[in-house]
């Protein structure tokens, strides 16, 4: 039996449609513009890059809090907590 709160989950990307996410999959996904990690302050603080517009991420995890919902990407090293409306939809699984 599936637990669709955990498993699965709806999200909606940048060009306003649904996608259903895999928790434990990976996922391509494009930069729709100049992405920060979601802690700009600290970021920049520590001298992070930002992922430029059109760049091909992978999805490592989805996660949530009391602010939200979130992707958590890897890219040059870095984990960029974004919000998943920053992004376009690539590619079903790498």
């Amino acid at each position: 039996m599936l637990n669709f709160t955990n498993d699965y989950r709806f999200i909606t990307l940048a060009d306003n449609q649904e996608y259903i996410f895999e928790q434990n999959k990976t996922y391509k996904l494009k930069a729709t513009k100049d992405i920060c990690d979601e802690d700009w302050k600290t970021a920049i603080a520590h001298g992070n890059p930002i992922i430029p517009r059109g760049t091909v991420v992978e999805l490592d995890k989805i996660i949530s809090n009391l602010y939200g919902l979130y992707f958590v990407i890897r890219y040059n090293g870095y984990l960029f907590y974004t919000y998943p409306h920053d992004f376009e939809y690539i590619d079903f699984e790498i």
